[in-house]
């Protein structure tokens, strides 16, 4: 690589680094102004995305860095050899271009996976959050279900009590209780909905409300309701849709409630 190239390639890199080092002070500027003088600009999924960014500009001064400080040192030495006259050792292009390009996808890639997996868990402690805050907070009234389920006159109170859970947040989309019932002489998992048929709960038709579950949400479930977990648990299926669970339990009764969040693409509820 001549030294023309080698300078060439070191002021890029360099001004990569001063370009990317403003636009991280601004926006760092921006935000602290904009949260101290109480506006309320971003979501917070939008600011998960804007860390994710700020973690990607900090890559890419870095190994800005590393090209510069490796074509500084190359410069040096190319200066010394030329100083005291010795023959200059031929280098691969090609190859370092490569290496360099490789080293650069692959901490892009790293960091990408990182940062999508930081989101995801904050994601999924967020919803448990909100499951644990939103069964609670419901818990008399839910908890009233076992007594609805055996009387035909107040079963559909239970359409009810879910539609106010599944309405109590915008970041709530529906809300579910799964129970184990025997039907014909073998034990089922039903479930309920606040848009259950009432016709099929008031007659007791519960072979008409058997779900069929599993992998981990089958093992879940069973684990909720014979006590072996207890508390808000959250839950990324197959198809990457996540869902909360919480169980109730009175008088050696039990059930577990679920609940669905609301997609982002369709936003928030008034």
């Amino acid at each position: 690589m001549n030294p023309e190239f080698k300078l060439l390639i070191r002021s890029i890199s360099s001004y990569v680094m001063i370009f990317s080092g403003v636009l991280i002070l601004f926006w760092f500027l921006f935000v602290m102004g904009s949260s101290i003088m109480g506006f309320n600009f971003f979501s917070s999924e939008a600011l998960e995305l804007m860390v994710f960014i700020f973690l990607m500009g900090i890559s890419i001064i870095g190994v800005a860095a590393v090209i510069n400080i490796s074509l500084s040192i190359d410069l040096i030495a190319d200066a010394k050899i030329k100083e005291l006259n010795l023959p200059t050792q031929p280098r691969n292009l090609g190859k370092r271009m490569v290496a360099w390009t490789l080293g650069v996808i692959g901490v892009l890639v790293l960091l990408a996976f990182i940062g999508n997996y930081s989101i995801k868990r904050t994601h999924l402690r967020k919803f448990q959050t909100l499951t644990s805050d939103v069964v609670q907070s419901h818990q008399d009234n839910l908890v009233r279900i076992f007594e609805y389920m055996g009387d035909t006159a107040k079963i559909l109170e239970t359409k009810k009590i879910l539609s106010q859970v599944s309405g109590s947040s915008n970041k709530i989309l529906g809300a579910e209780v799964i129970l184990n019932r025997e039907i014909q002489g073998e034990s089922k998992w039903v479930e309920i909905t606040s848009g259950t048929d009432s016709s099929a709960l008031v007659n007791q038709e519960f072979e008409q409300l058997i779900i069929i579950l599993s992998g981990d949400e089958k093992k879940l479930i069973q684990e909720l309701a014979d006590g072996t977990k207890a508390g808000a648990q959250v839950l990324e299926l197959e198809n990457g849709e996540i869902k909360g669970y919480y169980p109730i339990s009175k008088n050696g009764k039990s059930m577990v409630v679920r609940l669905i969040p609301m997609p982002e693409s369709r936003g928030s509820r008034n």
